[in-house]
């Protein structure tokens, strides 16, 4: 399903964080999950379910949410750190702002290491990686 683009800036900044900037490809676009207000995890959904429910206002700004890859979504979800959750309205006004989100992947070493699944340690002194980066501005 190919998603709409949008003219309000709040929206158009919600579907570029939903669909990960992959507006034709649903394949590359990350699945999501988030922490329902008993702290249980749920999902993980589609980037067009989540842009459904927020621009029908049925989940709130403060919604900790978790963008992962298709290939991270084999991890079990209670495995993904509480570090990586974020609030969900700080991510679309960086978004809007002009960040770029990245999703959480198990193609990444310091994701690994964080779910217990990094199969070669990391070197002793490397610089430490952000758990969650959204700061690649968008072109």
């Amino acid at each position: 399903m190919m998603l709409q683009q949008s003219k309000n800036p709040t929206h158009a900044a919600a579907l570029l964080l939903f669909s990960g900037c992959h507006l034709n490809d649903e394949a590359q676009r990350p699945l999501w999950i988030y922490k329902d207000h008993h702290g249980n995890l749920q999902g993980p959904f589609s980037s067009a379910n989540m842009l459904q429910w927020y621009t029908n206002q049925r989940v709130p700004d403060n919604l900790q949410v978790c963008g992962i890859t298709q290939q991270t979504a084999a991890v079990p979800l209670d495995a993904i750190p509480a570090k990586f959750f974020q609030p969900l309205g700080n991510l679309i006004a960086s978004t809007a702002s002009g960040s770029r989100y990245s999703p959480l992947s198990v193609a990444t070493a310091p994701a690994q290491q964080s779910l217990g699944i990094l199969q070669h340690p990391t070197t002793a002194g490397s610089a430490p990686v952000p758990a969650q980066s959204i700061t690649t501005p968008l072109v």
